[in-house]
């Protein structure tokens, strides 16, 4: 009966202790990779057929030949109003708290990989547990950021583990 409890005991401190590794090194290079791809428009990162989805604004995908090491997948989105973007998931697991802690990381990364000009800003998106972050071209003026490319990740909730969403967006005007 003890071997039992014992064996127990282990399978349950293995499963507890599993955490999110995330590989910082081709995170940082992979950022700086998507913002010079949605410069470009994606123009050579889509592959295959396009997949029609219904997923929140999402309405299209492709697959990419950009992905993100630890990352459940990564793919090339289209949005109801046509704006390209890479999305990525991280799916980090059952606990809150391990989540900020991978975003955290991710954000110092972004940070270190932003484009000159670029900032990051936390903003509301009710898609996200907790607040948005954005990174944008650093302007008042709405014409000289939508020339630009974004980013936005966070956290979210699905089907009850928490994952982190990273999307690169082309920039609006075309």
């Amino acid at each position: 009966m003890k071997k039992v409890f014992l064996l127990l005991f282990l399978v349950a401190s293995i499963g507890a202790s599993a955490q999110f590794k995330l590989d910082e090194a081709d995170y940082g290079t992979k950022f700086k990779t998507l913002f010079d791809a949605a410069k470009k428009r994606f123009a050579t990162e889509k592959t295959g057929a396009k997949t029609t989805i219904s997923e929140g604004d999402f309405v299209a995908k492709y697959e990419t030949t950009i992905k993100i090491s630890g990352a459940s997948y990564s793919r090339i989105i289209v949005d109801k109003d046509g704006i390209v973007g890479h999305d990525s998931r991280f799916v980090i697991g059952d606990n809150k708290d391990e989540a900020k802690k991978v975003l955290a990381s991710m954000i110092t990364l972004i940070k270190a990989n932003m484009p000159p000009k670029f900032i990051l800003r936390e903003t509301w998106d009710d898609k996200f547990e907790d607040m948005a972050q954005v990174v944008e071209f650093d302007s008042d003026v709405f014409a000289q950021q939508a020339k630009q490319p974004s980013a936005k990740t966070g956290i979210r909730k699905i089907e009850g583990k928490f994952v982190i969403d990273l999307t690169v967006y082309e920039p609006i005007f075309k």
